[in-house]
């Protein structure tokens, strides 16, 4: 497995901008960092590069999972292409805003329902560690691992 000090391990990040992303640091990990406009578009674009060939990983928010269940259903399940996904989870207690709360308390069970491995992350350096961690494992799973980013407020 790569350490930190070295090379980033990940061709790309396909990303959709969110807050909670703002203390996460991409350039160690990624050579390369696309910003889609959506949940899906992002699975869409990951998947794509993944077929391609590239080391690749995406970086969604919570809010927009659902949007992109039938996309990671359809595509990196059913075509067996996976590749690790970064979700930035709000919602879940202490969230200053509670409108997020119900899809903050769905957002384990959507991603349990399609079999996805999740690993807890709650700091920069955990999400790096998964994210390096599974680079190395992602290419032999048939199912996308998935990293949920819990953010300080949320310990």
């Amino acid at each position: 497995m790569k350490t930190l000090e070295a090379d980033p391990i990940y061709s790309y990040c396909v990303r959709v901008p969110c807050s909670l992303q703002n203390e996460l640091d991409f350039g160690v990990l990624a050579s390369k960092e696309l910003i889609a406009t959506n949940e899906s578009e992002a699975i869409a674009l990951a998947f794509g590069l993944r077929l391609g060939g590239a080391n690749v990983f995406a970086a969604i928010q919570n809010s927009g999972l659902a949007n992109s269940l039938n996309t990671i259903g359809s595509l990196v399940i059913s075509y067996e292409v996976p590749f690790p996904i970064l979700v930035t989870v709000r919602g879940l207690v202490g969230d200053p805003n509670p409108a997020q709360a119900p899809i903050g308390q769905a957002t384990v069970p959507l991603i349990s329902a399609l079999g996805c491995d999740i690993l807890y992350a709650y700091s920069n350096g955990e999400v790096n560690r998964s994210l390096l961690s599974l680079s190395d494992r992602s290419v032999s799973r048939k199912v996308p691992p998935v990293v949920l980013y819990i953010p300080r407020w949320e310990q």
